[in-house]
């Protein structure tokens, strides 16, 4: 198991900006110093030794100690709770002392984030049996994971932690992206919950999910995947496509269409807009599924998984119809090897 992955609440004692950066899902921001102290007691250290910096991060912290303590109390009702700064060192010492001082018992994450972050890339990297599930936009892939999923089956919805779908328009409706190593960070979480004697099915993704790019780790455990591709109606798509998209505001429907009107083209883009202010959405959907189609071509050319891929040509069937076939044509191969 991952380190800090615990029962009792864990504080994360660096600056904002070290937390803001990547930080041990689940911990709460509890910093000893702001940005600028932090930045100044380095500064101190670098020119005149640790003694002088030692005394300037006091006269930093030393008006709020009770408050940190306050606080600590309030957020292990038990009693109890682990903290971690960058490598275990001075930062999560002075805190911990502080906090047993007023009868927290304290458990500090040996090694800290530094340690913490290994091995939570080793994690991003290990072998398991992956079940890539590809299939063109509009497919509802990810309504057939959340089917496989209902079924027993393992799961991981990297669009979910990336709040992206993926597209020009995968940010419509969702919270601001994580950063690439937050990212990280949540997905080994996911991923250490797993069972790696059974296989984990994926949604199929370029190398970036909107503004997130996915480790480096996981993106080569990914590339020795088995994928397996879907492929519905075009009519069924579109469907999919308009009842996900249509509800969102027609100004921020107009800002994604221009944002890809270079690749679009000028005339498409006039056309789906115009489309889009006559209140036919599906009519822009049309014209833009097009477009993602093509991309979508030139990726699986390129793509030697995606030319082996065993691909089931799923008409209008329902996600749930779509995970039932898959389970017995995956189950009936693994059967007969």
């Amino acid at each position: 198991m991952i380190p800090g992955i615990r029962t009792t609440p864990i504080l994360d004692v660096r600056s904002p900006g070290e937390y803001a950066q990547g930080h041990v899902p689940g911990a709460v921001s509890f910093p000893l110093f702001s940005d600028e102290e932090r930045a100044a007691v380095g500064l101190r250290y670098a020119k005149s030794g640790p003694r002088d910096a030692r005394l300037l991060g006091l006269r930093f912290v030393g008006p709020r100690l009770e408050e940190m303590a306050r606080r600590a109390i309030a957020l292990a009702p038990k009693g109890e709770l682990s903290l971690y700064c960058w490598r275990g060192g001075e930062r999560s010492a002075s805190v911990a002392w502080l906090l047993e001082g007023v009868g927290l018992k304290v458990d500090r994450l040996e090694g800290g984030y530094r340690a913490w972050r290994r091995l939570a890339l080793a994690e991003l990297g290990a072998e398991r049996e992956c079940v890539v599930l590809s299939g063109p936009t509009g497919s509802g892939k990810t309504k057939v994971l959340r089917a496989l999923r209902e079924r027993g089956e393992q799961t991981v919805d990297l669009e979910a932690l990336a709040n992206h779908r993926g597209s020009a328009f995968g940010g419509l409706g969702l919270p601001p992206q994580p950063t690439d190593e937050q990212f990280g960070n949540e997905l080994a979480v996911l991923l250490a919950g797993t069972d790696r004697k059974r296989r984990l099915w994926i949604e199929d993704e370029s190398r970036n999910i909107g503004r997130v790019t996915l480790p480096q780790e996981f993106w080569a455990a990914k590339s020795r995947a088995t994928v397996v591709r879907i492929e519905p109606d075009r009519d069924r798509r579109l469907r999919l496509l308009t009842e996900e998209y249509a509800a969102f505001p027609r100004e921020e429907l107009r800002a994604c269409f221009e944002r890809i009107s270079r690749r679009l083209g000028a005339v498409d883009t006039a056309r789906c807009l115009e489309a889009l202010d006559a209140g036919n959405p599906a009519l822009a959907a049309d014209r833009v599924l097009a477009y993602y189609d093509k991309g979508y071509r030139r990726s699986a050319e390129c793509n030697q998984a995606a030319k082996e891929a065993a691909v089931f040509r799923t008409g209008t069937k329902s996600p749930e119809e779509i995970a039932d076939l898959l389970l017995a044509e995956t189950d009936s191969h693994n059967k007969d090897g």
